[in-house]
């Protein structure tokens, strides 16, 4: 199960919700610069470098069972500007086809060792694999016929990075979990190491195998998706909710678009909260990519084990409507800082939490 319910998708569309304030975050989607499937073989014979379509699973039918393995490699050779932070990110897969009847969870792990593509496009829907050709990478090799993995089915980091849920078809996100992130900022820091994500099942039940769109699909290849800032933006983040209030009610936080320079003061106005409420807002360095789970459905976008303060006090008008503000702190540049509102709902005994921001400052 992935990390992050919300999905990167959901957990940065706050922004859409409020329309006072714009949101000057940025984005990226990559697609891999090589995929390819590993198939269980003793021999190591077979590839599908340039196929339309990658596998993750157990096979099975009359034919036996055997592991596949899908290996993806993205680029991330100036993806992102100098001196931005990385908010989220997340992996797409879609599942194209599967004999399973219900979903299953794909661990994915950094591949430790440089792999080819190669050129082979299997037959048929690809399933079984074509005979591998010099520069394939398979079950036994990183370039066939001669240069071998140090371990059959590829050599990654045993432990994973991070778990998604593979469907029965249909697109399959991976949320933005803290392995994901920690990855990416991983790989730019040190393009050497970056060799890509092996995806597996746990391989124990055979008839588990996906089909999924590769990068050479006419249709929903891979995508990783990134959110990020630049030194001096600001962004939106998470969801707000509330607790012991109208489930309908979202107290909506709004960041002005920067700069975010030492010494600005950067406006903030909370929106659709209860009528009539006390509020505060706190900020914190950095953000919690999946949320602490204050209650269920309701939590918290700040990192609570870190560094939290209490900045402003406000009071909602009738409408549920405040205006406040944050100064960023003169000479400390390049500090992800979080911002998250709490307001007390007293006509229904709870409260409610807004969405979070963000800025990078400058």
């Amino acid at each position: 199960m992935t990390s992050n319910p919300l999905g990167l998708a959901t957990a940065l569309t706050t922004a859409a919700l409020f329309t006072s304030t714009a949101s000057a975050q940025s984005g990226v989607t990559l697609m891999p610069v090589q995929d390819t499937t590993l198939y269980e073989s003793a021999t190591g014979a077979l590839a599908n470098g340039s196929g339309a379509s990658i596998f993750v699973g157990r096979s099975g039918g009359t034919s036996g069972s055997a592991a596949r393995r899908a290996l993806l490699q993205f680029d991330l050779t100036g993806a992102l500007p100098p001196g931005a932070v990385i908010l989220a990110a997340e992996l797409v897969l879609f599942v194209e086809q599967t004999s399973a009847t219900a979903p299953t969870t794909a661990f994915v792990h950094r591949v430790t060792s440089p792999w080819l593509e190669g050129s082979v496009a299997a037959p048929g829907n690809g399933g079984n694999g074509g005979p591998a050709v010099a520069g394939e990478t398979t079950w036994l090799h990183r370039d066939f016929p001669n240069v071998l993995w140090a371990n059959p089915g590829g050599d990654f980091d045993p432990t994973p990075s991070f778990t998604f849920e593979l469907p029965i078809t249909g697109a399959a996100p991976t949320g933005s979990p803290t392995g994901l992130v920690a990855d990416l900022k991983n790989w730019i820091a040190n393009p050497a190491t970056n060799f890509g994500w092996l995806i597996k099942t746990d391989e124990l039940a055979a008839s588990t195998s996906r089909r999924c769109a590769s990068r050479e699909a006419a249709a929903m290849p891979p995508e990783l998706r990134i959110s990020y800032l630049n030194p001096g933006q600001t962004g939106n983040f998470g969801l707000p909710c509330n607790v012991g209030g109208s489930a309908s009610q979202r107290f909506l936080l709004g960041i002005g678009v920067g700069p975010a320079t030492g010494g600005s003061f950067i406006p903030l106005v909370y929106a659709t909260g209860p009528a009539n409420a006390l509020g505060a807002t706190f900020v914190s360095l950095g953000v919690d990519p999946v949320g602490t789970p204050l209650f269920p459905g309701c939590s918290a976008w700040l990192p609570l084990t870190g560094l939290l303060i209490r900045d402003s006090l406000f009071a909602t008008d009738g409408s549920g409507t405040a205006q406040t503000g944050f100064g960023v702190p003169i000479n400390a540049p390049g500090y992800l800082i979080g911002i998250q509102g709490v307001a007390i709902d007293t006509t229904a005994m709870g409260f409610t939490l807004s969405n979070a921001c963000v800025l990078l400052t400058q």
